[in-house]
């Protein structure tokens, strides 16, 4: 048996790891006349500093980032822009900090789940065949996966968020923390609905023990699941969000997105 041992050099892509891919080929035993199946390659790890890899995925999928963005830093988002940033800038910016893909402004509404609305019912017929849906801040909090590669390789497999967690408190949100502050502030309009009412509202249906929810509002979807659902529900969605900066429906939405993107 022969091994070969070959590397690629690769550095546009993914310039924050450390790490070299190499590809060992390993060809097959040849017994008489018997020819066995050749091997599939192996990816390894090895310390080197070059970054080598295969056909990436964000070389050759169809995908797109979608951010809601209003006064983040972007600096995370410059490997992927060009080919596939869609920015929806709700601060007082008039330009994009760098050449992307797409920059629009909106109305300062309805936090990030107006924003993701807005994506699908006005490109709905034109989706990506992978969208990620991201706030400003990329995904850099504990509840999104690592980078934008995790959530195309994630969603390729129904995979949608980071955080599986299961969601059955149908009445008002219990609302603690920076949220509870936001309230007594008046900060954070609450809801006329409660939570099932609202998802009855959405759905059409009466709402069911539990939901899955993926926080902090990073998930990413095949455009087939998104598709699943027709134009008239998202259209139906941002129909209930209030016109305000920041409504207690976002936070319904946030509790809805995985039941929403995942394979019916």
């Amino acid at each position: 048996m022969f091994v070969f041992v070959f590397t690629v050099p690769y550095r546009q892509l993914r310039p924050k790891f450390g790490f070299t891919l190499k590809v060992v080929l390993q060809t097959p035993t040849v017994s008489n006349a018997v020819h066995k199946t050749a091997a599939k390659p192996v990816l390894r790890k090895t310390t080197s500093p070059q970054i080598v890899t295969m056909t990436p995925l964000t070389q050759t999928l169809d995908y797109e980032i979608v951010v809601a963005h209003y006064n983040e830093p972007l600096d995370w988002l410059r490997p992927y822009a060009k080919r596939a940033g869609h920015v929806y800038h709700k601060g007082s910016n008039t330009s994009a900090p760098f050449d992307m893909k797409k920059w629009e402004r909106l109305p300062n509404t309805g936090r990030e789940a107006h924003t993701y609305l807005h994506h699908i019912v006005n490109y709905y017929d034109n989706l990506a065949n992978v969208t990620v849906f991201l706030q400003g801040h990329g995904p850099q909090t504990k509840d999104c996966f690592a980078d934008v590669e995790e959530f195309l390789e994630k969603a390729m497999r129904n995979d949608f968020c980071c955080q599986h967690k299961s969601y059955a408190n149908w009445g008002r949100i219990k609302h603690n923390g920076k949220y509870l502050q936001e309230v007594r502030a008046g900060k954070l309009r609450l809801a006329n609905l409660t939570f099932a009412d609202f998802y009855s509202a959405l759905f059409g249906e009466e709402h069911p023990k539990s939901v899955p929810m993926c926080w902090s509002g990073c998930f990413s979807a095949l455009r087939e699941n998104l598709c699943k659902r027709p134009l008239s529900f998202y259209q139906r969605g941002l129909s209930l969000m209030p016109n305000d900066t920041n409504p207690e429906e976002a936070h319904y939405f946030e509790r809805l997105w995985a039941t929403i993107v995942k394979k019916h």
